[in-house]
């Protein structure tokens, strides 16, 4: 009846926003990760955007490096030679002393000054055996009467070509890729005779800012050249460099080309490295050999250069969100009212179509409407009922002025009400549910329910749940109830409570051989064995399987003993009619003060243990003292 009360109630707020507030999580949940997946979606495509353009602008500025190659080599050449040609080299040429020879030290660094010279500069004799030079620090140029740092006289020899004017590397070490590029002028006397050289000496940091890989400041200064002579990288390029060193080996400078070339099949490739970035290979011809350059290309760096993108991507990406979660706000605040409403009719519609006694009445108690089922209980007819006063047909106790006062008053009433219509008298379970109209009372919603079908149905609920369907007999449920309420019983009366607890020996070879069929009628036949053996208030249960329980009230450990000989000999001396012979195996215990239920249960499955570890088809005792045989 409360069902009843509340359905046809104004629609609940509660029970509205409850609805409202799981759905609108749901599709707010899911419009986020559709929002989230678009987001994915439009970031992957601007990152590899963003990843082509970096890579084509890298591709288009490395096509320009093999002209760039020739001009700078142009220009440093021209420079050179007119360095060889100074007046201070020829005066040291015409006439070689220490005063000559320390002149060139600082017309040097006014020559690089006024011509705007990069890297190092040397002058050596004709064996390279005295030299005398000018490095580069902080964009200004200091003397200097040494090599560069790790080079001895014999390599920096080396790294001097005396016949043609080209690039030379020289590593500080052997195997390793080189460390600095040489351009050499020869510088001739007045009889065309070598009288020594001049030396642009160029670190790798010193060539990297000479040329240009791309367009892109940053990209250039994280970029490397591999060449035949050795391998060269911008101020950032280090991570680069060790890449790469990575990936091909550097200690054999033609191999390392000759593998990059199978990879790239001579054109441009991309590798990626792992998860933190991607390597891209270019390579360019120049005279004769092909140099390759390396750009490393993380994925932060890639962001960056769609910071924009990614800025208003999201932006854009939470303004849809918003915009969503509006529009789903309303479509479920519109699409709840309309589920309520939809609700409301159909449970009013089944309820007034369902098995109980439902009539409306208004305030007065004239009949408005009545379902099928109170038509067919009270044996009437729908004509004789509408506009007519209740209480004309039926008779109440209470008075039906008496219901609908009281549910006027309480918002509500409940009770049972004695029905009479001519000879027939019944007593219902009734509710009556009010109906308003701007806070006024115009209708009552009568509804009851036949108690003694509601008792029989209780009734036959209770049994099926306590009963075990194959065997007829309590079940396990049941028997817990009733040892805990015999229990209870024993600790107030100091009486006595036996357990008997057996199974059918070997049930599962009977199984086995004749198949679950007989197995099954094997345990119909035991239990209706044995509740013609019982008392009338012993209890017998279906414990499980093949396990079935006594509980014995009133009963002292010898006359439970003496019921489970009793009741072992019976099975051991009957043939069943499906021809199968069995036997049982018995545990007896008895309840002593401060034991429990569970402990009581136990002993009786200690002794059932004990009978089947003796041979089976026996009965033992718990005994206080000990434990033994009967």
């Amino acid at each position: 009846m409360k069902i009843v009360n509340g359905w046809l109630q104004q629609s609940s707020p509660i029970r509205y926003m409850h609805w409202l507030g799981r759905s609108f999580l749901r599709f707010i949940a899911a419009w986020a990760l559709v929002c989230l997946v678009l987001l994915f979606v439009v970031l992957s495509l601007c990152f590899s955007n963003t990843q082509e353009q970096l890579a084509r602008d890298f591709d288009r500025s490395f096509a320009l490096y093999p002209m760039e190659v020739r001009e700078v080599k142009e220009l440093v050449n021209q420079r050179l030679y007119i360095l060889s040609q100074s007046q201070v080299i020829q005066d040291y040429v015409q006439h070689p002393n220490d005063s000559h020879f320390s002149n060139i030290g600082q017309a040097l660094i006014t020559l690089a000054g006024k011509f705007q010279l990069s890297g190092d500069f040397y002058y050596a004799d004709a064996k390279i055996q005295r030299t005398i030079g000018i490095v580069e620090k902080n964009e200004k140029y200091q003397l200097k009467d040494s090599l560069p740092d790790g080079l001895s006289t014999q390599r920096f020899s080396q790294g001097v070509d005396r016949s043609v004017d080209r690039f030379h590397f020289q590593s500080r070490q052997n195997n390793v890729p080189a460390d600095y590029l040489f351009i050499s002028v020869p510088v001739m006397d007045r009889s065309d005779q070598l009288s020594g050289w001049v030396i642009n000496v160029f670190s790798m940091p010193q060539l990297a800012r000479i040329f240009r890989l791309t367009e892109s400041h940053e990209l250039v200064q994280r970029a490397a050249v591999l060449t035949p002579y050795g391998m060269y990288a911008g101020p950032r390029g280090q991570l680069t460099r060790t890449i790469v060193q990575q990936h091909f080996p550097l200690s054999d400078l033609k191999q390392a080309l000759s593998d990059v070339m199978k990879l790239t099949h001579y054109q441009s490739y991309s590798m990626r490295i792992g998860f933190a970035g991607t390597l891209f290979i270019n390579r360019a011809l120049v005279e004769q050999h092909y140099d390759v350059a390396f750009l490393y290309m993380p994925y932060s760096l890639i962001l960056k250069h769609m910071e924009g993108w990614l800025i208003g991507s999201v932006l854009i990406d939470c303004f849809a969100f918003i915009l969503g979660t509006i529009y789903i706000r309303q479509y479920l605040a519109t699409k709840a009212r309309q589920h309520e409403l939809l609700i409301s009719v159909s449970v009013q519609k089944a309820l007034f179509e369902s098995n109980i006694v439902m009539i409306v009445i208004d305030y007065k108690g004239i009949i408005r409407q009545a379902n099928q089922y109170s038509l067919n209980y009270f044996n009437l007819h729908q004509d004789e009922l509408i506009g007519t006063h209740i209480e004309q047909i039926l008779a109440f106790a209470p008075s039906i002025k008496y219901i609908v006062k009281r549910t006027q008053l309480e918002n509500g009433w409940f009770g049972e009400v004695e029905v009479s219509h001519g000879q027939q008298t019944v007593y219902l379970k009734f509710s009556s549910t009010p109906v308003y109209d701007k806070n006024q009372l115009i209708f009552c919603v009568l509804s009851g329910v036949d108690m003694q079908k509601q008792n029989d149905v209780e009734f036959k609920l209770t049994q099926r749940a306590n009963t075990d369907p194959l065997t007829g007999l309590y079940n396990r449920r049941y028997l817990e109830e009733q040892i805990i309420r015999e229990l209870k019983q024993c600790e107030r009366s100091h009486q006595a409570l036996s357990l008997v607890l057996f199974d059918i020996d070997s049930f599962k070879k009977i199984n086995d051989q004749h198949g679950h069929y007989v197995g099954d009628q094997i345990l119909v036949g035991l239990s209706k064995l044995t509740l013609e053996q019982i008392r009338g208030n012993d209890i017998v249960a279906r414990w499980g399987g093949e396990e079935f329980v006594l509980l014995l009230p009133a009963t002292n450990l010898e006359e439970a003993e003496q019921i489970a000989l009793n009741l072992q000999q019976k099975i051991a001396d009957l043939i069943w009619d499906n021809g199968v012979k069995y036997t049982c195996s018995f545990g007896v215990s008895c309840w002593q003060p401060s034991i429990s239920a569970s402990e009581l249960f136990q002993q009786a499955d200690d002794m059932l243990y004990a009978a089947k570890s003796a041979g089976r088809n026996q009965v033992f005792c718990w005994k206080t003292s000990r434990q033994q045989s009967v």
